[in-house]
């Protein structure tokens, strides 16, 4: 299971969740990381380096001394959040993969709501949309056996220490949770291969709200979007090593959904 802190578990303190901006927790880490760019501890400023950033930022800083315009741009990225963003996103286009991979690790276990993008042109973008996380908080607010499940799914795909196949294993027990009692009521060790196949070999025994291009109200729609989550690479003797972190990270948003509309009574027998 995830690590959840005891003030958490007991209810004192709200689950951890993406933070805006640049965290407190990880401050002094990013600051060190621009640093490598900006300073050496032998030869002071690096001056080319520092002139760029003031120009392509255009930040009116005028002193003279170069160790004064060193101090000067961390002392503007320690009071303005927007800045200091704006600084590692330019810093990026410049970075070697090494410093990628590091600023991206600061980024990843602090649970920033940017990461990097390696992709150029190189730089920061948002980890997730406000709808993503306005859907997640909506799945995990109910309290349920499922809420537990994506709670953990989430947390191993896009929090610390991130884990590709548990976050798509514990994703796969939040659906099977919900979908029990729908497809295989009396079955109490009813899986998601065994309600998949159910499902697919008689589709008209279940309506879902969502038809299909061609009219189609039975299960048919729904095993498409179901199937997406589908069991992780490593189960039934497949390779694990199949699982990265961005398939699951797909995985897990597409169980939220599918958590949802099995909650709004979607798919229901006839």
């Amino acid at each position: 299971m995830a690590f959840r802190p005891l003030s958490v578990r007991r209810g004192i303190q709200e689950p951890f969740d993406f933070h805006p901006g640049i965290p407190a927790h990880i401050k002094v880490q990013l600051a060190e990381w621009v640093q490598s760019f900006l300073y050496h501890r032998y030869a002071g400023a690096y001056e080319s380096t520092v002139n760029s950033v003031i120009t392509l930022l255009q930040w009116p800083i005028t002193a003279a001394d170069p160790q004064r315009r060193l101090q000067a741009v961390m002392e503007r990225i320690d009071r303005d959040d927007d800045a200091f963003l704006d600084l590692l996103d330019l810093l990026c286009g410049a970075a070697s993969p090494d410093k990628l991979q590091a600023l991206d690790l600061i980024l990843d276990t602090g649970m920033s709501e940017w990461r990097v993008r390696f992709e150029k042109p190189q730089g920061l973008e948002e980890r997730l949309t406000e709808e993503a996380r306005t859907a997640y908080r909506t799945a995990v607010s109910v309290g349920d056996p499922a809420s537990e499940h994506i709670a953990e799914a989430w947390v191993k795909a896009f929090g610390r220490q991130a884990e590709a196949g548990a976050a798509w294993h514990a994703a796969v027990k939040a659906v099977e949770c919900l979908l029990q009692p729908i497809v295989e009521p009396k079955n109490q060790r009813a899986t998601l291969g065994t309600m998949v196949k159910a499902l697919r070999a008689k589709p008209e025994k279940w309506r879902f709200a969502i038809a299909s291009a061609d009219g189609d109200f039975t299960a048919t729609p729904f095993l498409g979007a179901l199937e997406i989550v589908g069991y992780e690479p490593g189960r039934h003797g497949t390779d694990p090593s199949r699982a990265t972190i961005e398939q699951a990270r797909v995985v897990v948003l597409q169980t939220v959904t599918v958590v949802e509309w099995l909650r709004a009574g979607a798919l229901e027998r006839v």
